[in-house]
């Protein structure tokens, strides 16, 4: 909300609009003459690096007058014939009023002024707490800065203008803001090519095959699919969609028509806690999109690998009903095992073991991490073995002498924190080491399974921290 200014508050606010400003500063008044406490705090403001322009319109200057200005050295003196508007601008605020910068004005006038600012400022009252004025009054006053500047003649360029070229941020307006944004997207997805469809809306048509994607203040994705196939798609994750909602990691997940997802940044997440820069936010989006395209991209592929396989079951039913009787109730079990898998999250799809295998790579860096589109496999997670997620948890011994000492103290560990109930296999073959296996039971939430998966492997490592297991190795 902006704020009324009197000659006292004029006086206070110039003084700390110069002292609070960090890169850029405009100033615009028909007069140079300075007083001396507005000089120092130039001087200041210079030394700390900040860009100042100075538009004036006097004709006949004190030489004086003159000097000091140009002492400033990151100063762009220019001139203007018709200014008669005084006003300041920074990065966060804009202070249009009658008062001229030097003393007299201070102390003999009476002098009005009001302040506009895109910050929260608490101390100007109540009403300005949470309420910061609208970029739309900082747009249209921008337009007025930039003819001005525009039709300004420069007298003398600042240090940075000679070294680098003139450019300003804060003279920037949203056509220039856009550009420059969408120009730092498609140099971040390098062979992707966004547009401008509207105001910071930015298009990559066909990011992947049949796959639009738009960035604006969230992202979307369009699904272009064959409609059967979609609807196919969608209704294998309808029941779940909710407890996917932080699938990816600082990001929120939803997924409310088949042919939208959409996904917002998580501002709870660590990733964002410092991150200053726009190339910071589009390399973490980029992220964000990757991970979201891969998952739609395994689903894709799954389900065409189940269009083109209808036949998988029938056939090795086929098969075994020529051999013997007990085959053919191999071919029943195996049936209904099928079916049983495809009531839950197994076989873990490529998105799902990519999940995991992100987790873990974060959860346990210490671990030789690798995977294939079936399974994830951790080297040496465990003193004493290896650990593989496929069907479930297992763990495989490596060199160790009492197999059955490690599995008895490993089946007594209780995971009472688990979202789910696990069923114990303990695998032996001839002349291989066993494996144990936990494995979920009603699994539908790979979040949830992943906790688990952690859980698990931390609770393990805790309870055999402390015991000899020396012995145990060959």
């Amino acid at each position: 909300m902006p704020k009324f200014l009197n000659t006292q508050g004029l006086s206070e606010w110039i003084s700390r609009i110069i002292d609070e400003t960090q890169r850029e500063l405009v100033i615009i008044s028909p007069y140079l003459q300075l007083s001396n406490k507005i000089f120092q705090k130039l001087m200041k403001a210079n030394d700390r690096g900040v860009e100042i322009i100075f538009i004036y319109r006097e004709l006949q200057v004190k030489e004086s007058e003159k000097g000091k200005l140009l002492a400033i050295d990151n100063l762009n003196l220019m001139y203007h014939p018709n200014i008669h508007a005084k006003c300041m601008y920074n990065e966060n605020f804009l202070l249009i009023g009658s008062m001229n910068l030097y003393e007299y004005s201070e102390k003999n006038n009476r002098e009005m002024g009001i302040l506009f600012h895109k910050m929260d400022i608490p101390e100007l009252g109540d009403d300005t707490w949470g309420n910061a004025d609208n970029d739309n009054l900082f747009d249209e006053a921008l337009e007025e800065i930039i003819e001005i500047k525009n039709g300004a003649e420069m007298e003398r360029p600042s240090r940075e203008t000679v070294e680098d070229k003139f450019e300003l941020d804060i003279l920037k307006n949203k056509l220039d803001k856009t550009q420059e944004y969408v120009k730092l997207i498609n140099d971040i997805f390098i062979h992707k090519k966004f547009i401008v469809i509207d105001n910071n809306v930015f298009l990559c048509k066909s990011y992947m095959d049949k796959v639009d994607v738009t960035i604006s203040s969230r992202i979307e994705f369009f699904l272009n699919l064959d409609k059967n196939k979609l609807n196919q798609l969608y209704r294998k994750y309808e029941n779940n969609i909710k407890s996917m909602e932080f699938s990816f990691s600082g990001f929120k997940f939803y997924w409310n028509t088949p042919v939208q997802i959409c996904l917002y940044n998580d501002s709870k997440h660590p990733f964002w806690d410092n991150i200053e820069t726009n190339e910071a936010t589009v390399r973490l989006r980029k992220k964000g999109i990757d991970e979201v395209i891969q998952f739609i991209k395994s689903e894709i592929i799954t389900n065409n690998n189940t269009d083109n396989n209808t036949s998988a079951v029938p056939a090795i039913g086929t098969v075994k009903l020529t051999q013997t009787g007990k085959a053919i109730k191999e071919t029943a079990e195996i049936k209904e095992e099928s079916t049983k898998v495809k009531e839950g999250l197994s076989p873990l799809s490529p998105f799902e073991i990519g999940k995991i295998k992100e987790s873990f790579k974060e959860k346990f860096p210490e671990s030789k991490i690798n995977s294939t589109a079936e399974y994830v496999y951790c080297n040496h997670l465990l003193p004493y073995g290896d650990v593989m997620f496929r069907e479930g948890f297992e763990i495989r011994f490596i060199n160790v002498r009492n197999h059955n000492q490690i599995i008895d103290i490993l089946r007594a560990i209780n995971f009472e924190k688990n979202h789910y109930k696990y069923e114990q296999k303990l695998t032996i073959k001839n002349n291989q080491p066993p494996y144990l296996s936990y494995v979920p039971q009603g699994v539908n939430d790979i979040q949830k399974l992943i906790y688990d998966y952690i859980f698990m492997t931390k609770t393990i490592l805790d309870k055999t921290r402390n015991i000899e297991i020396q012995k145990m190795f060959i």
